[in-house]
């Protein structure tokens, strides 16, 4: 068998190959430097738009623009249904203010749908608004006086109100119990 002889003059290559990884970072490089020089402009614009936002002319603002838009709540059960789910989400959540919104705006789309406003006194009972919690529970019996949760909002309006009359009792500088309520005996 014949061998190969090396060839060590005359050979075809006569330079090195280039460094591969070296020419790689090197064009890296250039591109992150001329992202970094097209970004700069883009900063400054933005700087520039935060600190005075453009204002439009006269003639394009409309008229209310700076006035919240009221719904006009007719009765409409489906819609109510959207926002009472939605409401649950939110209790599920423990956002009891985003639910109570929720309860209300189900409360305005039906008024007759008294497991939105059990459910709107019970986020109310957890904000500690008292007052609008009895409201609610009151609504809800009235709608509902022989419904699931019936004696549970009593319950919780009896609470709400043994609350209410302990606040108004307030403590005068002696120590002693004075109450806003004036007793049959006083009079």
């Amino acid at each position: 068998m014949r061998r190969r002889p090396l060839i060590v003059a005359g050979s075809f290559r006569t330079e090195r190959p280039p460094n591969r990884k070296r020419y790689n970072s090197s064009v890296l490089r250039r591109w992150i430097f001329g992202l970094l020089i097209a970004a700069l402009p883009c900063a400054a614009q933005l700087r520039e738009r935060q600190e005075a936002p453009a204002e439009l002319p006269a003639n394009m603002q409309d008229e209310d623009e700076g006035v919240p838009k009221q719904t006009e709540y007719a009765f409409n059960p489906i819609q109510a249904r959207k926002e009472f789910t939605i409401g649950d989400f939110y209790a599920r959540r423990g956002n009891q203010r985003g639910a109570a919104g929720r309860y209300l705006e189900a409360t305005r789309w039906d008024p007759n749908y008294a497991e939105a406003f059990w459910k709107l006194g019970r986020a109310r009972q957890e904000l500690d608004e008292r007052e609008e919690a009895a409201k609610a529970y009151q609504k809800y019996l009235e709608l509902e006086p022989e419904g699931k949760q019936s004696k549970e909002a009593r319950k919780r309006l009896a609470e709400l109100e043994k609350a209410g009359l302990e606040k108004k009792a307030k403590p005068d500088s002696a120590g002693k119990a004075t109450s806003d309520v004036v007793s049959p005996s006083a009079q």
